[in-house]
């Protein structure tokens, strides 16, 4: 399980950068890495918490998240930078990740307090 989720976030990850690196107009800025670095974020965060994982159930969830935040992700770049070219497509760079961080820190939250529950009863 955690090899799983390693690999989709791992190669989320490196999609994502790609889509970032190509796509940047300028040469590389600070604000670009900025952005690239923002968008990257939310699978660091990912592979982080499996590695620190223990729990079965959180796990799978876990996996399943990854998959899914990966999924929307790549979606939402591939969308924005070649299915639906747009001046502002730049913009998915910033709100993407806040989507993608704001699930990550709900399940996140959940399982904790899941966790927490299961040990006093």
């Amino acid at each position: 399980m955690k090899v799983f989720s390693t690999i989709v976030a791992l190669l989320a990850l490196v999609i994502t950068g790609y889509i970032g690196m190509t796509n940047l107009d300028t040469p590389l800025t600070l604000a670009g890495i900025g952005f690239i670095g923002w968008a990257l974020s939310p699978y660091l965060l990912l592979m982080i918490l499996v590695k620190f994982t223990k729990r079965r159930l959180s796990l799978f969830v876990l996996s399943v998240l990854t998959f899914l935040v990966g999924v929307f992700g790549l979606v939402m770049f591939a969308d924005a930078f070649y299915l639906h070219p747009d001046p502002q497509a730049g913009l998915v760079f910033a709100a993407v990740p806040f989507w993608q961080w704001s699930a990550i820190l709900i399940v996140s939250l959940s399982l904790q307090i899941i966790g927490k529950a299961r040990k006093r009863g």
